[in-house]
C-alpha cells in the first residue's frame, strides 16, 4: 500500500512540477519572469529524469524487505506513478487536445507523416 501511495505521490508531483515549469501553461504562466520559474525548470529536469524514477523503484523495492517482493514493489510504484502522472497532467495542462487528422507533409529533409492537433471541441 506503501509503494503505491509513494508512487502515485511521485508521479503526481513530477506532473504539477512541469506545468509549473512551463511558460506556455496556465499553472506557469504568472511564474514566467520570477525566480520560482528558474528554480521550476530546474526542478524538473531532476524529478522528469530516468534516474529519478529508476530511484522511485530502487528505494520502494529496498524497503520492501526481499529481492522478490522488492521488485514487485518497486513496479507497483512505478505503474501507480505513471497513472498518477497521466491523471494529473490532464487536469494541469490546460485545454485539452485531441488528434485531428494526418497525412504526408514536405518538410526540408524530404515528406514526413505529421499529424495535426486542435483543442477539443474544434471541428467534429
Amino acid at each position: 500500500m506503501g509503494a503505491l501511495v509513494a508512487g502515485a505521490g511521485f508521479g503526481a508531483a513530477t506532473s504539477l512540477i512541469n506545468a509549473l515549469s512551463s511558460p506556455y501553461g496556465e499553472l506557469g504562466a504568472p511564474l514566467r519572469g520570477t525566480v520560482w520559474a528558474g528554480a521550476a525548470k530546474v526542478l524538473s529536469l531532476l524529478v522528469d529524469a530516468g534516474w529519478s524514477w529508476a530511484a522511485l523503484a530502487v528505494a520502494v523495492g529496498w524497503l520492501a524487505g526481499t529481492p522478490v517482493r522488492g521488485a514487485l514493489v518497486g513496479a507497483l510504484a512505478l505503474i501507480a506513478a505513471t497513472g498518477a502522472y497521466y491523471v494529473t497532467d490532464a487536469f494541469a495542462s490546460g485545454p485539452k487536445r485531441r488528434w485531428s487528422g494526418g497525412g504526408w507533409q514536405q518538410c526540408r529533409s524530404g515528406w514526413s507523416w505529421a499529424r495535426w492537433v486542435q483543442p477539443s471541441g474544434g471541428l467534429d
